[in-house]
């Protein structure tokens, strides 16, 4: 940029802050003070709105899915709206959503439960949401798991170990213990293998 002449015995720094005269005797004169700073135009921008909740989103969304699973039936949309209030009230925003999801599967595929949660009403959504989700299975889906779990009874009374209650879950599992080869001395370990089908998990566990 183009430096600007000033009068001789004068002063200026980097920022206008006065005109200053310097005199003979090394005295100093402030001659005319700097213009006051200039406010910023405009108001300050006002804070963002908050986000809808998110609350409201799953509420919609849950009977939206329920409505969905009733297949248009008479008091389907409003059975859906107690049903959704029903579980996010008995549980987690999370945990309301997984069961309501394995609800509205069952509906769609197990005509005898949709028959008897829509001829319950508003009145049982609260026994609904309480329920285990495994009891909205069809009898032949329960049948299977019935057989499946004496199969697996029948495999544990042919293997070593003995049934008790697994750390995963608290159902049946085959307990073996034993000791494993390790630096210096053995290791106690227990395995267990749960029977329950809706758990089937392994643990394994030392001292």
């Amino acid at each position: 940029a183009p430096s600007v002449a000033w009068p001789a015995g004068s002063l200026r720094g980097p920022k206008l802050t006065a005109e200053i005269i310097v005199h003979d005797d090394s005295d100093v004169e402030v001659i005319r003070e700097p213009p006051p700073e200039e406010s910023p135009v405009g108001d300050p921008p006002s804070p963002a709105a908050p986000s809808a909740s998110g609350s409201g989103d799953v509420r919609s969304r849950a009977q939206a899915v329920l409505t969905e699973a009733f297949g248009g039936a008479a008091g389907g949309a409003e059975l859906a709206v107690a049903l959704t209030n029903a579980f996010l009230e008995a549980h987690s925003p999370a945990e309301a959503r997984a069961r309501i999801r394995s609800l509205a599967s069952a509906l769609r595929v197990n005509a005898a439960l949709r028959e008897s949660v829509l001829a319950a009403g508003a009145a049982a959504a609260a026994a609904v949401a309480a329920e285990d989700p495994r009891e909205w299975a069809s009898d032949e889906v329960k049948a299977q798991r019935e057989e499946w779990a004496a199969d697996a009874m029948a495999e544990a009374s042919r293997t070593q170990g003995e049934v008790r209650p697994c750390p995963e879950c608290g159902g049946r599992a085959v307990h073996v213990s034993g000791s494993s080869a390790a630096f210096k001395m053995a290791k106690a370990y227990a395995h267990y293998k749960c029977l329950e089908v809706g758990c089937g998990k392994e643990t394994h566990e030392k001292e």
